[in-house]
């Protein structure tokens, strides 16, 4: 049985305030200029919302990006790489969870989908350092 889109919602704005509200990195509430409480918070589809916490705003349907100005941000302290690929795991392992499609399909705001861009780059922007 599938949840409804109010229950799915409500589980996205748990999990995106739970991954993207640390005050050291780009804050999704800051960023869509929204309590975390707030529907926006929960309904902006996941590949928008993932890029707007890279770039640091706020990216709409109609905005296009390359993979190049994305990656510009690889460095970038304020770009929380592990909880993203946390929030991302999470929700792709939720065998529940609706809008999938907007991680593994192409959704026209990149060229490339969600998923292959953070699979195709793991291992620039989740640097593991082994401690000897």
């Amino acid at each position: 049985m599938s949840r409804t889109d109010y229950a799915e919602i409500e589980i996205r704005k748990e999990l995106r305030s739970y991954h993207f509200e640390d005050p050291r990195y780009n804050r999704l509430s800051h960023i869509l200029g929204t309590e975390t409480y707030k529907e926006k918070y929960g309904s902006r589809r996941d590949d928008l919302m993932i890029l707007s916490l890279i770039v640091g705003r706020e990216i709409l349907s109609h905005h296009k990006l390359y993979v190049d100005e994305v990656l510009k941000h690889q460095d970038d302290v304020r770009v929380n790489w592990k909880a993203i690929y946390q929030y991302v795991d999470t929700r792709l392992d939720d065998d529940e969870a609706k809008w999938k499609k907007e991680l593994v399909n192409y959704q026209r705001s990149l060229p490339v989908t969600i998923k292959d861009f953070l699979d195709d780059y793991r291992s620039l922007l989740l640097q593991e350092f082994d401690m000897i």
